[in-house]
């Protein structure tokens, strides 16, 4: 069933993806940043019942700092948790 819904899933992401075409210089990159927020959430982890959650601050063009939370029940309901911080 997992392999399934995994091999759907990737042929979906497949037909939907779309490569960037144009080449763009870093002041319009910069231009282009309206927010400097950035929420996201990690699919594949989830199929595997441990979903991923970050969030992203972008302090400049080059930079920026964010967190990872991750958590999942195991069949014993022993819970998994992690924090991951990073820097970029």
């Amino acid at each position: 069933m997992k392999t399934t819904l995994l091999t759907l899933l990737l042929g979906l992401f497949i037909l939907v993806a779309k490569a960037q075409t144009s080449s763009a210089s870093a002041d319009t990159i910069k231009s282009t940043i309206n927010r400097n927020n950035e929420l996201k959430v990690n699919f594949l982890t989830s199929i595997f019942s441990l979903p991923e959650i970050n969030y992203e601050r972008i302090l400049a063009n080059d930079r920026s700092i964010g967190i990872a939370v991750l958590a999942g029940l195991n069949d014993d309901t022993e819970i998994n948790f992690g924090i991951i911080p990073n820097y970029r």
